[in-house]
C-alpha cells in the first residue's frame, strides 16, 4: 500500500507547487476566463490549471509506478484530450469539433486496448464504448461549472474506480488513477471557492478521458469481463452522467441550446435555494462518495448490492425532481416548453411528481423485495429460495402498485406530506403485502416462499415510501438551514404558534428566514423543537443576539407576559435587532387586508 500512497502524495505536492507558476503564465499569455452572464465567476481568472493536473499526473506515473501498454494508452488518451482542450481554451472550438475529437480519441483507445490473439469485440460493443468515452469526457467538461466541483468529483471518482477495477486489470491502471486523484487534490487547494485558477477545458477533458479510458479496460482486455460486478466500473460516474442528462433535458424543454453555457446546473440550483457555493459543492462530493462506495460494494459483493443501487437511483431521481422545480430561466425561455407535446403531462410530472411516484415505487418495490430475500436467507438457502423471487416479482409488481393506488397513495402531495398521511401509506403497504401473499399462495401454493420475507419486505417498503415522500420536506429544511442569504430569526414563544411559525419558515425557503432558536420567559423541559434548539430565558438575551448573529426577533403569537414582552423589545432596540410579530387573523373576504403582520 506504500506505493499508491507515495504516488498520491507526490502528484498532489507537484500539482500544488506548479499551479501558481502556471497561473502567472496564463495571465501573461492572456489565457484567462472573463466573467460573462452565463458563467459563475465574477473576476478574470487564469486558465491552464489543467496543465498542472496533466503534468503532475504523468510525472507521478513516470517516476513512481510501472508502465505497461494499458497505462500508455490511458495516459495518451488523456494527453490527446488535454491538447484538444488547450486548443479550445485558446481559440474556442465549437461543440461539434470537440465531440468529433473526443470520439476519435475514444476509437483510438479501443484500438490500443486490443490484445493479439484475443477474440475481437462486437461492432456494437465498440460503438457503445466509443460513445461512453466521449460522453464521460464531455460530462466532466459540463461539470466544471463551479469552483472545485469537477476537481473534487474527479478525485473521488478516480479513487472509487481504482478500488472497483478487477485485480487482473493491473497495478499500472491503479497507479494512473491514484496519480490523477493526487494531482486533483493538489489543484483543489487553488481551485476551491473562491478559485484562483481554473482547469479550463484542457483539464476537464483530461480528467474525463483518463477516467473514461480506465473504466473501459475490463471490457476490452484479454479476457473481457462483462458480468454484473464488472458494471460497477460505471457507477462512480453516476453524478457527471446525471448532470448531463438533467441539464440537457431541462434546456431542451425550455427551448434553449443544450450545449450553450448557463447558470442552470444542479450546483447553481442548490445555490439558488440557499446553499453557499462551498456547501453546494460539498453536496456533490457527498453524493459522489456514496455512488463510489456503492460501486466498490458492487464489485466486491455482486448482486447483493442491488437494493442499495435501487435506493441510490431513487434518491438521485428525487433530488433531480426537486432541483428541476427551482426557477433559473426567465423571460421567454419557457415559451418553447408550452409548445412541447404533452407539456401539461411533463409539467405535472415535474411539479406535482404524482406520475413519477409510480415509477419510483416500482424501483423501491423491487429493491425492497430483493433485499428481504438477502436479509432472510444466505448461502445454500438463498440459492434455494431466490428463484421464487424471480418467479413472483411480476406478481408483486402487479399487486402492490394497484394496492397503493386503491389506498389513495398517489393522490397526495409530496410537499405537504406529513403525519396525517402515514395511515394511508400503512394501508397501502399492508394491502399490497396481503395481495402478494394471496397471489403467491394461489399460483404457487406458497411453496419455497417464506412468511418472513414478506414481513421484512413490508417493513422495508414502509420505510422506503415514507422516506421518499418526506424527502422534499427534508430537502426544503436543509435548504433553509444551510442558506447564507436567509435572515437569522430568533422565535419568542415555544407554544403551538411558535412551532407553527418555525415549521412554516423551514418549509418555505422563499421566505429567506432561518430559525436559529426559541426563547421563552421561563425554562422549558424541551431542549429542541423541530431540530431547533430552545435557548435560555431572557436573562441572557443580549448575549444571545450577538452570539447567534440574530437579524430579527419574531413574536410567535403565543400568550406572553406584557412586561416580559416590553423587556425583549427594549433589549432588541439597544442591539439594533429588528422585532416583528406574526398575527393570526381570519377576516371577512370582502374586507380590505391591512395590518395583519407587524
Amino acid at each position: 500500500m506504500a506505493r499508491p500512497l507515495w504516488v498520491l502524495f507526490g502528484a498532489g505536492v507537484l500539482s500544488y507547487a506548479i499551479c501558481p507558476f502556471i497561473g502567472r503564465v496564463a495571465l501573461r499569455l492572456g489565457i484567462v476566463s472573463q466573467p460573462v452572464n452565463d458563467r459563475w465567476h465574477r473576476e478574470p481568472t487564469p486558465l491552464l490549471g489543467g496543465l498542472a493536473i496533466a503534468i503532475a499526473t504523468v510525472a507521478a506515473v513516470a517516476a513512481l509506478t510501472s508502465w505497461d501498454r494499458t497505462a500508455v494508452v490511458i495516459v495518451s488518451a488523456g494527453a490527446a484530450a488535454h491538447v484538444l482542450g488547450l486548443i479550445d481554451d485558446r481559440v474556442a472550438l465549437g461543440a461539434t469539433a470537440k465531440l468529433v475529437g473526443s470520439l476519435a480519441i475514444g476509437a483510438a483507445v479501443i484500438y490500443g486496448f486490443r490484445t493479439p490473439g484475443a477474440a475481437a469485440p462486437s461492432a456494437f460493443a465498440i460503438l457503445i464504448a466509443v460513445f461512453w468515452f466521449a460522453g464521460i469526457a464531455h460530462a466532466f467538461n459540463l461539470l466544471d461549472n463551479m469552483d472545485g466541483l469537477a476537481a473534487g468529483v474527479g478525485a473521488i471518482a478516480a479513487v472509487a474506480l481504482a478500488f472497483t477495477l478487477p485485480p487482473d486489470v493491473g497495478v499500472s491502471v491503479t497507479g494512473v488513477l491514484v496519480a490523477l486523484a493526487g494531482a486533483l487534490a493538489g489543484f483543489l487547494a487553488w481551485n476551491s471557492h473562491p478559485a484562483r485558477i481554473f482547469m479550463g477545458d484542457s483539464g476537464s477533458l483530461f480528467i474525463g478521458a483518463v477516467l473514461g479510458a480506465a473504466s473501459l479496460r475490463p471490457w476490452f482486455g484479454h479476457t473481457p469481463d462483462r458480468s454484473w460486478p464488472s458494471l460497477a466500473v460505471f457507477f462512480p460516474f453516476l453524478v457527471p452522467v446525471a448532470e448531463v442528462a438533467f441539464v440537457s433535458a431541462l434546456r431542451w424543454l425550455a427551448g434553449r441550446n443544450p450545449v450553450r453555457g448557463g447558470v442552470d446546473h444542479p450546483s447553481h440550483r442548490l445555490v439558488a435555494i440557499g446553499f453557499s457555493p462551498r456547501h453546494a459543492v460539498f453536496v456533490f462530493y457527498a453524493v459522489t462518495s456514496a455512488t463510489g462506495a456503492v460501486a466498490v460494494w458492487m464489485a466486491r459483493s455482486g448482486t447483493s448490492a442491488l437494493p442499495v443501487v435501487g435506493v441510490v437511483v431513487v434518491g438521485l431521481t428525487l433530488g433531480a425532481i426537486h432541483l428541476a422545480r427551482v426557477p433559473t430561466y426567465h423571460g421567454d425561455d419557457f415559451v418553447a416548453l408550452q409548445r412541447v407535446p404533452y407539456a401539461r403531462v411533463l409539467s405535472s410530472a415535474f411539479l406535482r411528481s404524482h406520475a413519477v411516484q409510480v415509477i419510483l415505487d416500482l424501483i423501491l418495490i423491487t429493491a425492497c423485495y430483493y433485499a428481504a430475500y438477502r436479509l432472510r436467507f444466505e448461502g445454500e438457502a438463498l440459492e434455494l429460495f431466490l428463484p421464487s423471487f424471480t418467479a413472483s416479482l411480476p406478481i408483486v409488481l402487479l399487486c402492490k402498485p394497484v394496492s397503493h393506488y386503491a389506498a389513495g397513495l398517489y393522490g397526495r402531495s409530496w410537499s405537504t406530506f406529513g403525519v396525517a398521511d402515514v395511515p394511508a401509506v400503512s394501508r397501502a403497504v399492508v394491502f399490497g403485502s396481503m395481495a402478494s401473499v394471496l397471489a403467491a399462495t394461489y399460483l404457487y401454493r406458497f411453496e419455497r416462499f417464506s412468511r418472513g420475507v414478506f414481513i421484512i419486505d413490508g417493513v422495508l417498503l414502509l420505510l422506503a415510501i415514507l422516506g421518499s415522500r418526506l424527502s422534499f420536506r427534508f430537502i426544503a429544511h436543509a435548504a433553509v438551514m444551510q442558506s447564507t442569504r436567509a435572515r437569522r430569526v430568533l422565535i419568542c414563544g415555544v407554544g403551538d404558534r411558535g412551532r407553527l411559525l418555525a415549521r412554516e419558515m423551514l418549509a418555505n425557503a422563499g421566505w429567506h428566514l432561518k430559525p436559529v432558536g426559541f426563547i421563552d420567559a421561563t425554562e422549558t423541559p424541551e431542549r429542541s423543537i423541530l431540530g431547533i434548539r430552545v435557548r435560555r430565558p431572557i436573562a441572557h438575551l443580549d448575549t444571545m443576539l450577538k452570539r447567534l448573529r440574530v437579524d430579527e426577533l419574531v413574536f410567535s403569537g403565543d400568550p406572553i407576559d406584557a412586561a416580559w414582552r416590553q423587556q425583549v423589545i427594549q433589549i432588541c432596540a439597544e442591539s439594533g435587532t429588528t422585532v416583528r410579530e406574526m398575527v393570526f387573523e381570519i377576516r371577512d373576504a370582502g374586507r380590505p387586508a391591512h395590518g395583519s403582520v407587524a
